[in-house]
């Protein structure tokens, strides 16, 4: 498992982990960082304003949960030599990917009751649903 991966993890559980935390994590991968930047300026996100730094994408648009659920799926992927591009590249699996998180995060809030799934979890499970296919 990449060192990241690992960081990560360490970081998703601890309960003293906090937005810094994770930024200086996701620092030391530029081709991660770069993918949150990206997410933050989607079109998906609406962000009114211009994002210049990952501190801002992380603490201002995706948030902490979401940020360590995105970083942890890229991380976990790195792991694996997958082409970018094809019915079954890197670009189209992350996209489909990342769809299908925000739509299980999104109804993760529909649910009531202690069935509930946390909207962090319901992402990481949405992010991850077709891992087994790399």
């Amino acid at each position: 498992m990449p060192e990241i991966a690992q960081a990560l993890l360490k970081l998703a559980n601890d309960p003293d982990g906090n937005l810094q935390d994770l930024v200086n994590i996701i620092e030391h991968d530029p081709s991660i960082a770069a993918q949150i930047m990206r997410y933050a300026r989607s079109a998906f996100f609406a962000y009114g304003a211009e994002i210049t730094s990952l501190q801002q994408a992380v603490t201002a648009v995706l948030g902490y949960d979401l940020s360590l659920d995105i970083a942890i799926g890229l991380s976990l992927g790195k792991a694996f030599n997958i082409p970018n591009f094809g019915p079954m590249g890197l670009y189209p699996f992350w996209r489909h990917a990342v769809y299908s998180a925000a739509l299980c995060q999104r109804l993760s809030y529909c649910i009531s009751g202690p069935q509930r799934l946390q909207p962090g979890m319901a992402f990481l499970a949405g992010l991850l649903h077709n891992f087994g296919v790399l």
